[in-house]
């Protein structure tokens, strides 16, 4: 998880070979990225379903983020806005 203060630009990378998973994020633009978890999942079919959220960590506080962008193997998509 990247936690940066109000306004500041993270990139979050999530990369699967296999049904093994690794989460990366980086501060410069992704110009460089940072491990961060890695997990393996049993018989994950080969396409899965990807998305974002946000999350306080604190049942009693509200989060919020912007999302600029997604890319999924450097295609861009767009944000279904409900």
């Amino acid at each position: 998880m990247a936690t940066r203060g109000s306004g500041d630009r993270v990139v979050l990378r999530l990369s699967r070979s296999g049904n093994d998973f690794t989460a990366s994020y980086s501060v410069d633009g992704g110009a460089t990225f940072v491990d961060g978890k890695s997990d393996s999942f049993v018989a994950l079919p080969e396409e899965v379903y990807v998305g974002l959220v946000v999350a306080s960590g604190d049942n009693s506080k509200h989060a919020t983020a912007t999302f600029r962008s997604f890319e999924v193997n450097d295609t861009p998509y767009g944000f279904v806005q409900n």
